[in-house]
């Protein structure tokens, strides 16, 4: 479901992931996010030349907001303690 992290949240708008995200809590009652390391860092992002557009373009946008996206989705979740599901 495209609304798991990385390149979906970045390009999408907030409003559009944060009511997805909200109707998934809601019907369910777990949630993956997954982000690339490179999504959080401050540093450039080092491009090859042969990239093309359509990739570089991906891959910068969004970067500037995505760590205020990840802040917020981490407030929408309810976490609990590896200890809740005992001992395995």
């Amino acid at each position: 479901f495209p609304i798991s992290g990385g390149g979906y949240v970045r390009l999408s708008t907030w409003a559009f992931i944060k009511a997805l995200i909200r109707h998934y809590i809601q019907q369910n009652d777990y949630y993956v996010f997954y982000l690339h390391p490179f999504e959080l860092t401050k540093q450039k992002i080092p491009f090859l030349k042969e990239l093309k557009f359509y990739d570089k373009f991906y891959l910068k946008k969004g970067i500037r907001n995505y760590g205020w996206r990840v802040q917020k989705i981490i407030g929408m979740l309810t976490f609990l303690h590896v200890s809740v599901f005992g001992s395995l």
